[in-house]
């Protein structure tokens, strides 16, 4: 053991820092002492490991469960329709869909110029059909079909074209999904340069759309349009 720096000032401080030396370097540690923190390191090391578990709401699987839970309400809710106002649905129909339709980008799923086999196809595939709500003018003829999304709702498309190329466009959707839907009569409205007429009949609601030019009145048989039902 080093002794401090000396004190010549004080001697009586280096005769202090010789005693405790001396008194220091007489004891001497119990023999098995080095044994005995060996052994307690050993056995620290071996001991099982007590995980104190936290509150429930801490727990990863609690979690786990939640997130699996909120995913398959959300897929749920997410697929479900959203029930909405038939304005908007035909707004939608003339600003968006049939620009696209008139524009030559429809994509019609079924080409045929017959109506039963667009009406067989459409409740094929569990879409809204024609159902007798309407009867275009001899002067168009039907030339094919699709499905269409709205809010989730599947909904139909049915064109019509006369002999020029003109078309006439027929949205077809349930007219349970909407809050409140057309009556039987027809009702006329223009929106930008393309004319429209909306009605309802049976289960079904419907847009008639026509192409610039086209007049949706020659497009459709009046005499034959639904009544208020």
């Amino acid at each position: 053991m080093n002794l401090p720096e000396p004190h010549p000032d004080r001697p009586e401080m280096d005769a202090l820092d010789r005693a405790i030396a001396g008194a220091l370097r007489s004891l001497q540690p119990p023999g098995e002492l080095l044994a005995r923190i060996l052994a307690e390191e050993r056995a620290l090391r071996e001991a099982p490991v007590r995980v104190v578990p936290g509150p429930w709401f801490t727990s990863a699987r609690f979690w786990l469960a939640a997130a699996a839970v909120l995913f398959v309400a959300l897929s749920f809710y997410l697929g479900q329709p959203v029930r909405g106002e038939f304005d908007q649905f035909s707004g939608w129909v003339a600003r968006v869909e049939a620009p696209e339709v008139i524009a030559g980008r429809a994509n019609l799923s079924l080409m045929s110029d017959e109506m039963g086999s667009l009406e067989a196809y459409l409740r094929a595939v569990n879409a809204p059909s024609v159902s007798g709500g309407f009867q275009p003018s001899d002067g168009f003829k039907p030339v094919g079909c699709k499905t269409i999304k709205w809010r989730g709702m599947t909904c139909s498309l049915v064109c019509f074209y006369d002999s020029q190329g003109r078309g006439a466009h027929l949205f077809i959707a349930r007219a349970g999904d909407f809050h409140t839907r057309p009556g039987g009569t027809p009702r006329f409205a223009m929106v930008g340069n393309l004319e429209t007429a909306s009605w309802s009949r049976g289960s079904n609601s419907f847009v008639l759309v026509g192409a610039p030019g086209v007049n949706v009145r020659e497009a459709m048989r009046l005499s034959e349009s639904p009544t208020n039902s």
